[in-house]
């Protein structure tokens, strides 16, 4: 069984969706006037949505860096539990003209709708360019990944991590008692499920209380396993047919894989189904590669009970999303920004972030020192693999939800339909929405 500390709290880092879990958040401080001693009269208001995910704190963590490097700094940490309560607050506070000084956000459109409202141009930004003030990026980081993170050639947010989303995590002593190897295919799913359900153990251990890692699993792991990154593409660039024949055989698949579920799954939260891996009582999880602190806070390695993998199937695809943290253009202290992002960016705040959020880093030239295979394996795809946008960065958010909550209805009812139909009645947003083609 695996050490952790539990808790609302800790939900917020792995809901990069959104969620449901009940949770207090820290109000915006008001302005707080000059303060004798700090370079610029001023405290730094950083306002993010990471929480502790077991032992990890990645606020703490970074604000504990850039202390060490400019002392006389204050930064307040304006921190709002859960992504969708923080990016809420910071629509408010942006569109009041009262933005904090830096701000996390996500690759794709999660940035871009501060940058370019119309999907033109990018003449009313509402936040600052970063790319000439940290030239150093565009030779630290992957183009491919900039291509991303920019916008018209210009850059709008300083990346912090990579996480690879289409990660599996599985109990190792679960499968060795089977003599089962870890699933390399879908098919290699299927025989597992039915090998461990004739057992009595689910090869899933899945939740239904926060939709995402249901939608996670089939819109982005499976479609991608079986039908290919660029089908992936065109599908959720609005291209495709929303009832594809291949879409269809997708989702009757994902009903065949999920007979091999925990049966309770209606009643747990995405932590509480990944604990069953954890103690043994199921024997695979899906989820992003944050998840590894949770099952081990110093990193998974070799050693560990738990393996981490990408899911079957699509070992040559990097499905990602990135932290950023941008600058507003009204920022009250624009210079003492401009020193927390150049924290952020740092080769030695850049491997503290690796090692807490258990991603790797957009700078090339940390990623190899100590690492494990699996996070050599990564960082290797970030250089040279199939970069692939997280849905969550790719589509409008009204898609993302419903079609993840339908997700939900065709698991209980086990019935394509559900799946179906909210595709055919939500897919015109993605033809209308999405302007820009990834």
């Amino acid at each position: 069984m695996v050490d952790r500390t539990k808790g609302c709290g800790v939900l917020a880092l792995a809901l990069l969706m959104g969620g449901s879990c009940k949770s207090s958040e820290s109000p915006a401080p008001a302005d707080s006037g000059p303060v004798k001693g700090r370079p610029d009269g001023r405290p730094i208001e950083l306002l993010s949505w990471w929480a502790a995910l077991g032992q990890s704190d990645p606020v703490g963590a970074l604000i504990a860096e850039h202390a060490k490097r400019f002392p006389e700094d204050y930064v307040i940490n304006a921190r709002t539990l859960l992504s969708a309560r923080a990016r809420s607050t910071i629509t408010a506070r942006m569109m009041s003209g009262e933005p904090p000084d830096v701000f996390q956000c996500n690759v794709g459109y999660d940035m871009r709708q501060w940058v370019s409202g119309d999907g033109v141009g990018d003449r009313d930004s509402k936040l600052a360019r970063l790319d000439e003030i940290f030239p150093e990026l565009w030779k630290a980081v992957p183009s491919k990944l900039l291509d991303y993170i920019s916008y018209q050639g210009k850059l709008y947010g300083v990346p912090a991590t990579v996480h690879r989303l289409n990660a599996m995590f599985f109990n190792k002593a679960v499968l060795a008692a089977y003599g089962l190897a870890p699933p390399a295919s879908v098919t290699d799913l299927k025989a597992a499920g039915r090998k461990l359900h004739a057992a009595g153990i689910p090869l899933f251990a899945i939740n239904g209380k926060e939709p995402w890692q249901l939608g996670q699993l089939v819109f982005e792991d499976l479609i991608i396993a079986r039908e290919g990154p660029d089908f992936y593409r065109s599908y959720f660039g609005g291209a495709e047919r929303p009832d594809d024949p291949r879409i269809v055989k997708m989702l009757e698949e994902a009903l065949e894989l999920l007979l091999y579920a925990n049966t309770d799954w209606q009643d747990r939260s995405f932590l509480d189904a990944s604990d069953m891996v954890a103690q043994g009582k199921a024997a695979i999880s899906v989820g992003g590669d944050w998840m590894t602190v949770y099952y081990a806070p110093d990193g998974l390695t070799e050693e560990s009970p738990i393996g981490e993998a990408a899911f079957p199937g699509t070992e040559t695809t990097f499905l990602f999303t990135s932290d950023l943290f941008s600058l507003p253009v009204r920022a009250k202290n624009p210079a003492g920004a401009k020193r927390f992002l150049s924290t952020v960016i740092s080769a030695e705040a850049q491997r503290v972030l690796a090692k807490v959020k258990g991603c790797i880093s957009p700078r090339t030239d940390v990623n190899d020192a100590g690492a494990t295979a699996i996070q050599r394996q990564k960082a290797e795809l970030l250089r040279n693999g199939d970069l692939v946008l997280a849905l969550s960065g790719m589509v409008p958010k009204q898609f993302h939800d419903d079609v993840s909550w339908a997700l939900i209805d065709m698991a209980k009812q086990r019935k394509i339909e559900p799946a179906l139909q909210m595709l055919r009645s939500r897919y015109h947003l993605l033809v209308d929405q999405n302007e820009v083609k990834w």
